[in-house]
């Protein structure tokens, strides 16, 4: 059985309530996209004789198995895991996005930007333009109905929203990695009030 020799020292810190546990396996092409306060067990096609990270304060790699690794984003950032077999080794790329999730204005006429953390849902105004930054990555997108809410994509980490319908409205999200995520919309009328 291999024996896995850590070039840093690499801790693995305690994942928010919140963040919960998901399970990837790694396609040795694309990056691993996180978001801060992610935790996940990622799955490795063959066992390294050993691993090391370029930089511990974005994210901690601990190796559980012969063939499985536990990351945890800690900041936003990009690090490279390098992954060693003998003499050779591939590159393992672990980009980390914010985790902030306020209302900011913009300075483009006033189109309301929010940061999405990829956990909790947002409230946002009715039939008034709206972009929302989330975690990178993203693949494909789908309302849980088209007459509520028009959507464009911009990149792969941003969404351009238009909600014609007052009430919640769910879309889901896939990102890299085979991860799935659900974004709940509350539309609720500019003033915040009542219909």
């Amino acid at each position: 059985m291999p024996v896995f020799a850590l070039a840093l020292a690499l801790s693995l810190s305690a994942a928010p309530a919140d963040a919960g546990v998901t399970t990837l396996t790694w396609d040795e092409r694309s990056a691993v996209k996180l978001v801060e306060g992610q935790v996940v067990t990622l799955t490795l096609k063959k066992a390294p004789s050993r691993l090391s990270a370029s930089d511990p304060n974005i994210c901690d790699v601990q190796a559980l198995k012969d063939t499985v690794l536990r990351v945890t984003a800690k900041k936003p950032g990009t690090a490279v895991v390098a992954l060693w077999y003998g003499m050779s080794f591939k590159g393992l790329q672990i980009e980390v996005a914010s985790k902030n999730v306020k209302v900011t204005a913009t300075s483009d006429g006033g189109v309301p930007f929010f940061t999405w953390d990829g956990t909790r849902g947002l409230r946002v105004p009715l039939d008034t333009e709206f972009v929302m930054q989330g975690p990178g990555g993203l693949e494909r997108v789908a309302p849980g109905s088209h007459r509520h809410c028009t959507i464009t994509s911009i990149g792969n980490d941003q969404l351009k929203f238009l909600c014609s319908t007052l009430g919640p409205v769910s879309v889901f999200l896939w990102y890299a990695n085979n991860r799935e995520r659900t974004l709940d919309l509350d539309v609720v009328r500019p003033d915040g009030g009542v219909p």
